[in-house]
């Protein structure tokens, strides 16, 4: 049967009995706490993808790579839009920044 105690306790917290008869409960956090949390989350994301970006474009100077790969662009590329390859490093780049932190979320 329905007992309305079990909305406002729910409310409150977070009750359940394991397997072994033994009961956890532990409050349910609030908005203030969830979007601190959030947040926090996202700096952490923010500061390690500009870590991995300028340790990589550290490491492209200092090896060289980084002026050949940038051999293709030309100033007259950007003055009428871009060529498909100045397009193709963006499209890259933005899709490195927006799928960085499901990928920092998924293996660590």
């Amino acid at each position: 049967m329905f007992d309305p105690g079990d909305l406002q306790s729910a409310a409150v917290g977070v009750e359940f009995e394991t397997p072994e008869n033994v009961r956890i409960r532990y409050p349910l956090a609030g908005p203030g706490t969830r979007f601190l949390a959030w947040l926090l989350d996202q700096l952490l994301v923010f500061v390690l993808t500009a870590v991995v970006s300028i340790g990589l474009l550290i490491a492209g100077i200092a090896s060289g790579t980084l002026e050949s790969a940038l051999e293709g662009f030309r100033p007259e590329d950007f003055e009428h839009g871009g060529g498909p390859q100045t397009t193709m490093y963006f499209i890259g780049a933005m899709l490195l920044v927006m799928t960085f932190g499901s990928f920092v979320y998924y293996f660590f």
